[in-house]
C-alpha cells in the first residue's frame, strides 16, 4: 500500500505473523504487530505525506 498525501491506518488480523516493511517520509511508523522475518505473509507500506500505523 502506498499513498502520497495523507496517513494509512491499517488493520490487519494478529494471528497471522507478518514480514513488515513500513516507511513514512514524514514521521516513524507505529506498528503494534510482532514483525517476524521469517513470516509467509508480508506487508508493505509507504507513505509520502502522512503517518502509519498498522495494527
Amino acid at each position: 500500500m502506498t499513498t502520497g498525501a495523507g496517513a494509512v491506518d491499517l488493520a490487519v488480523p494478529s494471528s497471522t505473523g507478518y514480514r513488515i516493511d513500513a516507511h513514512s517520509s514524514s514521521s516513524a511508523p507505529q506498528i503494534d504487530l510482532p514483525n517476524s522475518d521469517g513470516a509467509s505473509a508480508s506487508l508493505t507500506v509507504a507513505a509520502s505525506n502522512g503517518g502509519i500505523h498498522i495494527h
